[in-house]
């Protein structure tokens, strides 16, 4: 419809504004807190290990509701049980709102769910995108997301440099003064952690185009590191340590 090709208009305008990122000034950031976290071989150098039990908080303002890329590679070593979810990123404790990004074991759905409301459900969003994820192999990730009109944004995954689904949703609404948990649920300390490697963790504060994507997947792969640039809230790359790096003066979004 129109509607639709002007709300891809709008993302895709947002996408060209992110290709002109340059390398830029950075500053190292730590976590918040952290648990039971080793580090094993990785994609490139180190990868951070996670188990079941794994916690690894960073403070909210390495990410931006309102738009921006998630990249990960991830390595699970253990298939996924029908009744778990692994959870990749996720932000907020529930009051007043959080989300998280992640998949399942039970109909192998790759998830994006986030709710407005601590009280009710009223405000609850599921997006399920059928993906399953290899056992003991390396996959990248990319999550990218921006809000296109009040209350709505629309998602993309990507894995290994394609694009493999996009999705209009709700808004992830406004930023939660919670931290943001990598491969575990910062609303529930119960909730399993997930179990496997992730290695060279980009967060933007711009949605990356999938030109850059693709560009971004290829150089990891032939074994160079994608530096931080202009877009960059967070950068791990896991080398024996939580220790990551950002941008000093990030875009706004």
């Amino acid at each position: 419809s129109s509607l639709i090709m002007v709300r891809h208009g709008f993302f895709f305008a947002l996408f060209a504004l992110g290709a002109f990122v340059l390398q830029a000034e950075t500053q190292s950031v730590n976590p918040q807190s952290s648990t039971g976290v080793e580090f094993a071989e990785g994609k490139i150098g180190r990868a951070v290990q996670l188990g079941e039990k794994s916690r690894i908080y960073f403070d909210t303002d390495v990410l931006n509701v309102a738009g921006g890329t998630v990249e990960m590679w991830i390595r699970p070593t253990a298939e996924t049980p029908d009744t778990k979810q692994n959870f990749l990123i996720s932000n907020g404790t529930n009051n007043p709102s959080w989300f998280f990004w992640g998949y399942d074991g039970k109909a192998n759905n790759f998830l994006s769910r986030s709710r407005k409301d601590a009280k009710t459900f009223d405000h609850y969003s599921s997006i399920r995108i059928p993906y399953k994820f290899p056992v003991n192999e390396w996959s990248h990730v990319a999550l990218v997301w921006c809000n296109v009109a009040p209350g709505e944004s629309l998602v993309q995954l990507y894995v290994n440099g394609k694009a493999v689904i996009e999705k209009f949703d709700q808004s992830l609404g406004t930023q939660s003064s919670g931290p943001v948990g990598i491969g575990c649920n910062t609303a529930s300390n119960a909730a399993p952690a997930f179990v496997g490697l992730i290695d060279e963790l980009h967060i933007s504060n711009t949605p990356r185009s999938p030109q850059q994507i693709l560009e971004r997947f290829e150089s990891v792969k032939s074994g160079k590191p994608v530096l931080p640039d202009d877009a960059t809230l967070l950068y791990l790359d896991f080398e024996g340590n939580l220790t990551g790096k950002r941008n000093t003066a990030p875009l706004s979004p």
